[in-house]
């Protein structure tokens, strides 16, 4: 940010947060979804300020006479190099009701980049998914089309946007991965790219931050990222919500670094993306003495994971043992036990290509491949490095 637009943010963020903790200490919880809502907004709505309402108190954050604010450059600065690459950007915003930056952003991009097409879609012109894919096929002449990613996130499949640019990552971890995943489809001819513009040091980080270590719980305790599992992470954006501004009433930082957790997150994603689908196909696999790479073929896609050996296994009267951090684990029968305790399950597996089975094997706070070496031919224990 600019130092005018972090000077208003900090003052508003600090007045904000102490009336809310002063309401707190009173027994209220109102203010704390305002609070979160005006937090997160406030960055990319900074020419217009905020002004919440908290009992009979106004909060005020004035406007700030920013021409282009940081993040709409680095917009400006994706959507024309994709351009000129011959690729379409599909860009993502979760404010479009009352706090609507849509018209603002294609004002930029307009007055920024020559010739530039924009469409905006709103939910108002179209109810039903029928009538989105309609109107998308009917305005396929545009170069870039922004949209509350709520309105694509299922049903729709958007080969002919390649880029994606999340300039709002918004709080729920379901929306935020099923959006991400329009362009990259079965059938997409094209490599996928994905951006997610965020401000450091705003509610907006905090944002990214939590939703990164929901993602690192669902790999830890799931080992991968079903829609199932994410739902019951994610349960409702309110939950997220509360979570947020809990983070903030309390002044709990999120340690996480956002960069690697999403990086594990997404190629895990991939590779159980890889492994569940029947058409998947295991094409090449390198392997040196500390580190596996497979390239897993699904359809069009390939996907490249990395893993290293973390155990040698040893098979004996059809039971498969291990040794991990000191613990002792045995898979047996769909069971992976540990102590004389079930602690986890496993699945099987089979390369459509080699015919060779690999285990999936879920412990309590990790996920666990279990093949056979290429090159030694011995049992080995692997995770995702």
């Amino acid at each position: 940010m600019s130092e005018e637009q972090a000077k208003v943010y900090k003052n508003f963020e600090a007045k904000i947060t102490d009336k809310v903790r002063k309401m707190l200490v009173m027994g209220s919880k109102a203010g704390l979804g305002k609070m979160v809502q005006s937090l997160y907004a406030l960055p990319d709505g900074i020419r217009r300020g905020e002004s919440v309402e908290l009992g009979r108190e106004f909060v005020i954050a004035p406007p700030v006479d920013e021409p282009i604010t940081t993040k709409e450059q680095q917009l400006i600065d994706i959507v024309k190099a994709e351009k000129e690459a011959g690729r379409k950007v599909l860009v993502f915003l979760e404010h479009t009701g009352t706090r609507d930056l849509m018209p603002e952003l294609k004002e930029r991009l307009e007055d920024a980049i020559d010739g530039i097409k924009i469409d905006l879609l709103y939910s108002s012109s179209t109810k039903k998914v029928e009538q989105r894919e309609a109107w998308i096929t009917k305005h396929n002449d545009n170069d870039v089309l922004i949209v509350n990613p709520r309105l694509v996130q299922t049903g729709l499949d958007l080969y002919d946007y390649p880029s994606i640019v999340f300039f709002q990552t918004g709080y729920s971890i379901f929306t935020l991965r099923q959006a991400s995943r329009r362009s990259w489809r079965i059938g997409q001819t094209k490599p996928v790219k994905v951006y997610y513009l965020t401000y450091a040091n705003t509610l907006q980080e905090r944002a990214i931050k939590l939703i990164a270590s929901k993602m690192e719980a669902s790999l830890a305790t799931e080992g991968d990222l079903s829609d199932k599992g994410l739902v019951a992470l994610s349960e409702a954006d309110t939950s997220m919500i509360a979570a947020l501004a809990r983070s903030i009433a309390e002044k709990d930082e999120v340690n996480i670094d956002v960069k690697s957790a999403w990086t594990k997150a997404v190629q895990a994603d991939l590779f159980s993306d890889a492994i569940m689908s029947e058409t998947h196909d295991i094409t090449t696999t390198e392997t040196t003495e500390e580190k596996t790479v497979v390239e897993t073929k699904v359809d069009d896609r390939v996907v490249k994971t990395k893993f290293k050996v973390v155990s040698q296994v040893k098979v004996e009267n059809n039971l498969a043992i291990f040794k991990i951090e000191n613990k002792v684990y045995q898979l047996k029968d769909g069971k992976v036990i540990s102590e004389n305790k079930v602690v986890g399950k496993y699945v099987w597996k089979t390369s459509a290509k080699t015919g060779k089975k690999f285990a999936v094997c879920k412990l309590p706070n990790k996920i666990v491949y279990v093949g056979k070496h290429r090159q030694t031919g011995q049992f080995v224990a692997l995770e995702i490095a």
